[in-house]
């Protein structure tokens, strides 16, 4: 039986958190991935795979399962040793490069690429292998590699519409459970009720327990306006993106009197998507969160414009700072942003150095 392999799957350990990712229906999934896949626990014992693995490898689908790949598949690496390939990939947390498997004796090559994925205490938890299924013959060494080449762009692209299929299903992850968490207030509302049953049958201390009973009412509320503002993007349809960003900015002064000044240009708001209306929210969201926590400061600024036909997006703080080659810039606030900026094909340049704050200059193309 073959297993269907889902998005948390497939995403590389340094995209998304896998715990928020939705799994997609296995057409929906093969559309955007026609490369054999098979995955792996960390010792290398097989727990899925794909139809395109079963055939491109010729494995027993059901034999399969709990075999350790080495065993079931033999097959070589293409300059450097397969030692040294698994040194990689556990030290980098992906391995990409050339294999050469025997096929009815014939010698092909297949570009691979492996990937660690991780669970939201970086502990690894699979490995992702993914074998594309244009093979070249040996002998025709070079022109295989000029296919490789062809196919690490090929990769690109549809690790860009991965990341895409992934952003939406977080959106619906998140939506979904925003939905759940306003079960969760539960416990406040029977404490309401039950306080107002008690005072409904006593005449002493009335008062008090109806004044109780209204501040777990007033904390139920609160949760809720606070979970869904944080985890649904329905603020932003129903409001749009410039009074979302204002909503931030009146938080930011609220909670640690930081003053956020915004230019947001109303033509180039117009002429983005609402999938990118929602990646800037996102973006701006987790930098002022970052701004909240790390920067000490009293003043940020958002900028919103158009330049060479591509959006910039500029957010920056007067704060303290930080350097670069000493503080890795991996965090997961900062991974979240780069997987959305690479998601429609943008780039991210960090500007910082201790005491002279920190800015971020987003770049994306329009929507065509």
């Amino acid at each position: 039986m073959t297993q269907v392999v889902t998005t948390t799957s497939i995403l590389p350990a340094a995209k998304l958190s896998v715990s928020y990712i939705s799994p997609l229906p296995k057409n929906e999934l093969e559309s955007f991935i026609p490369e054999a896949i098979i995955i792996t626990d960390p010792d290398f014992i097989i727990t899925g795979f794909n139809d395109i693995a079963v055939t491109v490898y010729g494995f027993n689908s059901i034999a399969a399962q709990g075999k350790n790949l080495f065993k079931l598949i033999k097959f070589e690496t293409v300059g450097t040793s397969l030692n040294l390939a698994i040194k990689s990939l556990f030290r980098n947390g992906y391995w990409k490069g050339d294999i050469i498997y025997n096929q009815a004796g014939k010698k092909l090559i297949f570009y691979t690429c492996c990937n660690l994925i991780k669970d939201d205490t970086r502990l690894t938890t699979s490995i992702v292998i993914t074998t594309h299924t244009i093979p070249g013959v040996l002998k025709n060494f070079t022109e295989t590699k000029k296919l490789a080449a062809q196919l690490i762009y090929d990769q690109l692209q549809k690790q860009k519409m991965i990341n895409q299929v992934a952003i939406k299903a977080q959106e619906k992850e998140r939506n979904r459970i925003s939905g759940e968490l306003h079960d969760n207030v539960n416990q406040l509302l029977m404490s309401a009720r039950l306080h107002i049953c008690v005072a409904k049958n006593k005449t002493v201390g009335q008062t008090n327990l109806l004044e109780k009973a209204n501040e777990y009412l007033l904390m139920a509320v609160e949760e809720i306006r606070s979970l869904s503002k944080k985890l649904t993007s329905t603020v932003l349809t129903h409001v749009g993106l410039q009074k979302s960003i204002a909503e931030i900015a009146a938080n930011m002064l609220l909670l640690k009197n930081i003053q956020l000044h915004t230019n947001i240009r109303d033509e180039v708001v117009a002429k983005m998507s609402s999938e990118q209306h929602l990646m800037v929210y996102r973006i701006i969201q987790e930098q002022s969160n970052n701004i909240l926590k790390y920067a000490d400061t009293t003043e940020a600024s958002i900028t919103l414009k158009e330049v060479n036909h591509q959006v910039e997006l500029v957010i920056s703080d007067k704060g303290k700072g930080f350097d670069k080659t000493e503080q890795k810039t991996n965090g997961i606030g900062l991974i979240n942003i780069c997987n959305r900026v690479d998601a429609y094909s943008g780039k991210l340049d960090i500007i910082t150095s201790p005491g002279n704050g920190c800015t971020l200059i987003i770049n994306f193309p329009l929507s065509e």
